[in-house]
């Protein structure tokens, strides 16, 4: 298991991409499972945790549609499985991180939100390194879906929520 850890926080460290995970659907469900149980947690920390339940079912269905969608108009679809692993196990790190920086500055809302937002730009960053090595661009390119993903996720959470 430390191998493993290790070898999603060497993505988070830029220095392997998705291509160095094993193609597993074990391991895919494995990540997912702790993704949302870590995210559930984070978000559980500020609202209703059936709310925080809503917000990672369709967090994680946009990140699902996004990739798959993303990778099949590249015709890289073959590559779904390693990149959504490395994407989530990824996050799962990064939200760990941020459960941790959410505990540490309960007395600190300004050194919190300027953790949270560091954790959110490397997120992102990561987002577009595992990006540009599932479709074999530039990180430009990465990094430009990595913004569209990001934004899109977070405005379609508002619109879900507003509504529901």
């Amino acid at each position: 298991m430390s191998a493993l850890i290790r070898l999603f926080a060497d993505i988070c460290l830029f220095r392997r991409g998705p291509q160095h995970l094993p193609e597993s659907r074990f391991l895919l469900g494995l990540t997912l499972a702790t993704y949302g149980a870590t995210s559930w947690i984070l978000l559980g920390l500020e609202t209703d945790w059936r709310i925080a339940a809503l917000q990672v079912m369709v967090a994680t269905t946009l990140l699902l549609g996004f990739v798959g969608a993303t990778l099949a108009s590249a015709a890289k679809s073959h590559r779904l499985t390693q990149t959504v692993t490395a994407l989530v196990g990824s996050d799962t790190l990064f939200t760990v991180l941020a459960i941790a920086c959410f505990l540490a500055t309960a007395a600190a809302p300004a050194a919190r939100s300027a953790a949270i937002s560091l954790l959110t730009i490397w997120d992102i960053l990561v987002i577009a390194h595992i990006l540009r090595h599932a479709l074999s661009q530039t990180y430009a390119v990465g990094l430009g879906l990595a913004v569209l993903y990001f934004i899109a996720v977070q405005n379609l959470l508002l619109l879900f929520l507003s509504t529901g």
